[in-house]
């Protein structure tokens, strides 16, 4: 993995297919590497290792680079360590949810809660559920409730990996400002809530909706290659 962050064409040329897809060699290449045959090189590394894939000219992230852009931020250079804990925070206002999806991969246009980001251990949680909701929403948010504790195992079968992270959930309905319907990396969009369920969803989100507040700590099981969930314990 190494081999690909050390080197600024292949962080390059990840970064943009974690962003858009199907895109041709001339939409990969930028002026500033100069030199084609470096760079396609480069792109030939990223193929035979599945970084990358090509189909009919076209390229797209393959199973590694996926997992890649999932678990390293190419900006910072710096590496998501696991298990990973995650603020969760979900909208609500008059029987509607405040819904978000990705625009990057591997969970391009795959929608779940309102906003999330990693824990971090310096500043207080109240004050990073606000900054996360200003930044990625554009809410100034009043007041939130703590709603619930999500332990997920996510299991990919086919290449026998695993992947572990930690939800904790906040919900609101106090909050003021115009809401950012799209930003840079994320779509948001306010939903009915029994029209939700037929989204494009993360398997484990309709479960955390469904329990909100029921007081217990869950630890979940995902299917990554089947799309499905199991509960494993709930305390």
């Amino acid at each position: 993995m190494q081999k690909v962050l050390d080197n600024p064409m292949r962080r390059h040329i990840l970064k943009v297919l974690s962003i858009k897809n199907n895109l041709e060699f001339n939409e990969l290449f930028h002026k500033e590497f100069y030199s084609t045959s470096k760079f396609t090189y480069h792109l030939n590394w990223l193929l035979k290792n599945n970084f990358i894939t090509k189909n009919n000219g076209m390229y797209n992230l393959g199973s590694e680079g996926k997992k890649l852009v999932t678990y390293v931020d190419l900006e910072s250079m710096s590496f998501t360590d696991q298990p990973l804990t995650v603020l969760g925070v979900l909208l609500l206002k008059n029987g509607k949810i405040l819904a978000s999806a990705s625009k990057k991969q591997p969970f391009q246009n795959v929608w779940g809660l309102s906003c999330f980001g990693k824990l971090r251990k310096e500043t207080g949680i109240e004050d990073q559920l606000k900054i996360l909701c200003k930044k990625k929403l554009g809410y100034e948010i009043q007041d939130f409730k703590f709603s619930g504790v999500f332990n997920i195992k996510s299991i990919d079968k086919t290449k026998k990996t695993e992947y572990h992270h930690q939800i904790i959930v906040f919900t609101s309905d106090k909050f003021k400002g115009k809401l950012l319907d799209e930003t840079e990396t994320r779509y948001n969009k306010w939903v009915k809530i029994n029209e939700f369920k037929r989204w494009n969803q993360y398997p484990d989100n309709q479960f955390i909706i469904k329990h909100l507040n029921s007081g217990k700590f869950f630890e979940l099981e995902r299917s990554l290659d089947k799309n499905s969930l199991r509960i494993l314990n709930e305390f």
